[in-house]
């Protein structure tokens, strides 16, 4: 590799571990939860599948020259696993696994479509009381091949993530689940037959889960990512995504998920002095899931068992 993974350990991304732990064991004290924060060891395993279309955009770079960003649509299709396991009544651990594929056609010019695959590892602890909250800290590394008919890049990808969550409980409306996190890490790239380089990630979101009833789960939330590299051609990237997703629990025990999702946002980029390209897109897909032991609500399940 022409860029080393240590350059992705920057004391950024384990500065966000560190002070997710010290949220884990410093929190205030309170009064011993009832219930274990993972009822029993699950495993979980999934199918999802994301249709994208991105617009295009044009930009004068020059009196006499226009840069023209065509339109693009793309399809991933990504296979999950994951296991959770309690560590001490109030503590437990969370990794998963996600394989994925992507295939991007791009209208018009001489644009090649783009191929990826590639795979994500994460990892997790976090504190929970079902009834009333969760936080953790974890780790997250990917590792992803670009391909196109003439090159061949590899991108690695190493971040921390801290996050918190809030259980309300139903006054009338069903339960509510609350949940916000920040994360920050580091892309680094091997280019075929020419230099790397590496660039600096944070992204934040947040979103609200509501439960109208035992079996249906509707969420709708958002984040937001920049990016910048002085190594990339003075990259410098801002994406803002709205999210909607509704999950339907077909089956209790082991537990089987169905739901749609749909994304939609804006993207911004900036490179090498070309400012504002903006553009604009959705997504639609739909995922299906599997969890052992399994639950009786989804309530149940993401609270007391994922």
């Amino acid at each position: 590799m022409s860029v080393s993974l240590r350059r992705l350990g920057s004391k950024g991304v384990w500065r966000v571990i560190v002070v997710g732990i010290g949220i884990l064991l410093l929190r205030p004290g309170h009064a011993v939860a009832s219930e274990p924060a993972v009822a029993e060891t699950n495993f979980r395993a999934g199918l999802g599948y994301l249709f994208t279309n991105l617009d295009d955009d044009s930009r004068t770079i020059f009196p006499s020259a226009v840069l023209n960003v065509p339109e693009s649509e793309s399809h991933q299709v990504a296979l999950s696993g994951g296991i959770t396991v309690p560590v001490a009544h109030a503590v437990g651990l969370r990794a998963s696994v996600v394989p994925s594929y992507s295939h991007q056609e791009i209208d018009g010019g001489n644009f090649d479509d783009v191929e990826t695959g590639g795979i994500a590892l994460g990892g997790d602890v976090f504190a929970r009381d079902p009834e009333l909250f969760e936080v953790g800290a974890g780790l997250r590394y990917a590792w992803s091949e670009v391909e196109t008919s003439s090159s061949d890049d590899s991108l690695h990808s190493l971040s921390g993530v801290v996050y918190a969550k809030a259980f309300v409980r139903d006054y009338g409306v069903g339960p509510v689940d609350l949940g916000v996190y920040g994360q920050y890490g580091e892309d680094a790239i091997d280019e075929e037959d020419r230099v790397g380089g590496q660039a600096e990630f944070y992204e934040a979101g947040g979103g609200v889960t509501f439960y109208p009833h035992a079996r249906v789960a509707l969420a709708v939330g958002g984040h937001y990512r920049s990016e910048e590299s002085s190594e990339f051609g003075d990259l410098e990237s801002e994406i803002s995504t709205g999210v909607i997703s509704i999950d339907f629990l077909a089956l209790r025990r082991p537990a089987l998920t169905v739901g749609p999702r749909f994304e939609f946002g804006e993207a911004e980029t900036s490179f090498f002095g070309v400012d504002g390209i903006e553009q604009e897109f959705y997504s639609v897909g739909f995922g299906v899931s599997a969890s052992f032991p399994g639950a009786d609500s989804l309530v149940e399940l993401s609270r007391k068992y994922y």
